[in-house]
């Protein structure tokens, strides 16, 4: 697992500097309001501003369980609390996630120089985190940046500092070619709309949207990569820190090869009693979380290097169209 270094910073601090404002800090909460609700955070703590569990997307539960993420676009003038990190997504159970899982686990954390003004424009690092797509989480004590934000308010370039989960695993990289396309691969579906998220909210926490560079490590790292080779329609980044990488996808599978006698998707089906076809999704659908979760745990103990599920390529549509 990586470990923080200020040579590290070193590498990201020259992409991310800026002139920032700041007001008399204060202890306590703090309020930023966004068009869906307003978020209650920490202020003070170890001289940052810190919003823990904002959602980014709809919760992925019944229906929208191995759909793509789905945006939030109903107001709230409601007060939520952001001071505790959200479920870690759905995994094989580890002691250093910082949360306890959970399937409602697409939750954003951001961090910031305390008393920061709202008009300082800040430029803003986008954490991916690794684990191989199938577990760990932005809630694991090892990501806390309060260290790299001090050193950068310390040397005069302060930024802010933003994590999110992903779905993993069974829930984030099902495959099929009974999948709809646009449905394949929702774990990077679920990074690209938190970048979306993020463009459209950073401002209102003093943060410059047209200054957002992705950091990502290992699996992360080829995540940011993929946000490049496969851009989005709008521009949400402007640059990529790939911590680790050997390159995205260069080896992934075609969906339909999930299918098969004695893989995955194939094995998936068998544990939970679902039939193939085109019903076998919406039955997955239907299969109560502490089943399911325990199912895919199984079959991930049960694979070599635990890799069950890989990123796949699908027709027009998906996510990742072609082998780089």
């Amino acid at each position: 697992m990586m470990q923080y270094s200020l040579t590290l910073f070193g590498l990201f601090i020259a992409l991310l500097s800026a002139t920032a404002g700041f007001v008399a800090p204060t202890t306590g909460t703090i309020d930023v309001k966004l068009r869906t609700g307003t978020f209650r955070g920490l202020s003070g703590v170890n001289g940052m501003d810190k919003f823990l569990g904002i959602p980014f997307a709809q919760q992925p539960l019944g229906a929208l369980r191995f759909k793509a993420p789905v945006p939030i676009t109903k107001p709230s003038n409601a007060v939520f609390n952001a001071t505790a990190f959200g479920h870690a997504c759905p995994q094989p159970p580890v002691s250093t996630l910082g949360a306890p899982i959970g399937e409602d686990c697409l939750w954003m954390n951001i961090w910031r120089p305390q008393g920061l003004a709202a008009n300082a424009n800040l430029p803003v690092l986008f954490w991916l985190h690794g684990g191989s797509f199938i577990m760990n989480a932005a809630s694991n004590p090892q990501f806390d940046p309060t260290a790299f934000i001090q050193r950068s308010i310390d040397v005069g370039k302060p930024f802010i500092f933003v994590s999110v989960n992903y779905r993993l695993n069974t829930f984030g990289f099902l495959a099929s070619a009974t999948m709809p396309p646009e449905d394949l691969n929702i774990g990077l579906q679920d990074q690209r709309q938190a970048l979306v998220f993020l463009k459209e909210n950073i401002a209102a926490f003093g943060g410059d949207a047209s200054k957002v560079t992705i950091w990502g490590q290992s699996v992360g790292a080829g995540s940011g990569e993929a946000h490049m080779l496969y851009p989005a329609k709008q521009s949400l980044f402007r640059a990529v820190i790939a911590d680790s990488s050997t390159g995205p996808f260069k080896n992934s599978p075609d969906a339909s090869t999930f299918d098969k006698p004695g893989k995955p998707f194939a094995r998936l089906l068998a544990a939970t009693g679902c039939a193939s076809g085109p019903t076998a999704i919406s039955c997955l659908q239907e299969v109560p979380f502490d089943t399911l979760v325990n199912i895919s745990n199984t079959l991930i103990d049960g694979t070599l290097n635990h890799q069950l599920w890989d990123p796949a390529v699908g027709p027009p549509g998906s996510f990742i169209t072609e082998r780089v």
